[in-house]
């Protein structure tokens, strides 16, 4: 999970849009970052944190250089995914 905590602070995110993002407490987020590996994470959170960096698995988190076209995707993503789970529960 460093990795994923490097790359949420090089992108300058929010630990609350996380926290948004994965449903649960910004302190909930603080001890899902400390963790050593995101296989320690809940399987949805796992999925989603996936799904928001665009990665497949946790080595892929090291391929990931931080940049402007790559915040703005995150943004994206993450707007997309929070707006189709309202969707999904109208």
């Amino acid at each position: 999970m460093k990795e994923a905590s490097r790359i949420i602070n090089e992108a300058n995110i929010s630990k609350v849009s996380i926290a948004k993002f994965l449903g649960v407490s910004r302190q909930m987020l603080y001890n899902y970052l400390a963790l050593d590996r995101i296989e320690d994470l809940p399987k949805d959170k796992q999925t989603k944190l996936l799904m928001l960096f665009g990665v497949e698995k946790e080595e892929d988190f090291e391929e990931i250089k931080v940049n402007d076209e790559y915040i703005t995707l995150l943004e994206t993503r993450m707007f997309t995914l929070v707006y189709a789970v309202y969707l999904c529960r109208e």
